[in-house]
């Protein structure tokens, strides 16, 4: 129960930011920070999904919201990589941020579709691991993220009002 609390208040966080973020950058950047929302907003419903349907009573449907969220977050994580380092307003540390955690997320996802099957006891132990690492690594920078929202908001941005 307290991993489906979290794992729903996590989405509900994803969603919220990504359907905000767009407004704290450059207006030059609108367009594509929208792309980039859009693919956060299904990831993080989708991250809602896997929650909602535990591995060991729907393993079907836990895979694939688990094999749809996660490659979504990299689209996400890609665009938003590219807006940051565009916009004149944003430190690029920020995109570094993303761009990091998007290797990350790739080697995860190659874990995902090439390594060891979760059917085994030793496949499942590092499938598990991996995907701990990434979670773990993806509230790492949505926590650098937020906290740049927040500084922005905060100070009175133009930006945050546009």
């Amino acid at each position: 129960v307290i991993y489906v609390i979290g794992v729903l208040a996590a989405s509900l966080g994803m969603v919220l930011y990504f359907l905000h973020a767009p407004k704290l950058y450059d207006k030059s950047q609108r367009l594509l920070s929208w792309c980039g929302s859009v693919a956060g907003v299904f990831s993080g419903l989708c991250f809602a999904a896997v929650a909602l349907t535990p591995w060991d009573i729907v393993p079907d449907l836990h895979g694939y919201f688990v094999k749809t969220a996660f490659p979504a977050f990299l689209v996400t994580s890609l665009f938003y990589t590219i807006v940051t380092f565009r916009s004149k307003s944003t430190a690029n540390i920020y995109a570094w941020t993303f761009l990091s955690y998007s290797a990350v997320l790739l080697g995860y996802l190659y874990l995902l579709f090439f390594g060891p099957a979760a059917n085994t006891e030793n496949g499942l132990f590092i499938q598990a691991f991996g995907q701990k690492v990434v979670i773990y690594a993806q509230a790492l920078c949505l926590i650098i993220q937020l906290n740049w929202a927040r500084t922005t908001v905060f100070q009175g941005s133009e930006l945050a009002h546009a």
